[in-house]
């Protein structure tokens, strides 16, 4: 992982993996826009790299741009992410490890305090 030299507005790739689910291709299109911001600094706010990734998954790049342009997975994406707001989750990746809710890039020690944490918690349960 390295820290990409942008920071995209993710919006229409939120809405490109909601297309990518629909199409049974969510992990093949996750790995490859993963793969395409941290290694690469893509940026996955551009609708011509998303639909670059897209056909790289193997998906109906007409089809993804028609759902793109037309913003038909915008409303999905936004209960997602007022349901993540209204849990306190306000940074992404967000992880619950436990009753233990964290958010953004952490060090390997931070995974490890947590879940040390919590199996003592679940020990004493």
């Amino acid at each position: 992982m390295r820290r990409a030299s942008i920071t995209p507005a993710t919006r229409l790739a939120l809405e490109a993996t909601e297309f990518a689910k629909e199409q049974g291709a969510y992990e093949p299109f996750h790995r490859i826009t993963y793969r395409a911001y941290w290694e690469d600094s893509k940026n996955l706010g551009d609708l011509q790299v998303l639909l670059t990734l897209g056909e790289q998954a193997g998906l109906n790049i007409a089809k993804l741009e028609s759902a793109l342009k037309d913003r038909q997975y915008e409303a999905r994406v936004m209960e997602q992410y007022e349901e993540a707001q209204s849990l306190g989750i306000n940074g992404v990746p967000a992880f619950v490890v436990g009753r233990y809710l964290f958010t953004g890039a952490q060090p390997y020690e931070m995974f490890q305090k947590v879940a040390k944490m919590a199996l003592a918690e679940q020990a004493q349960a």
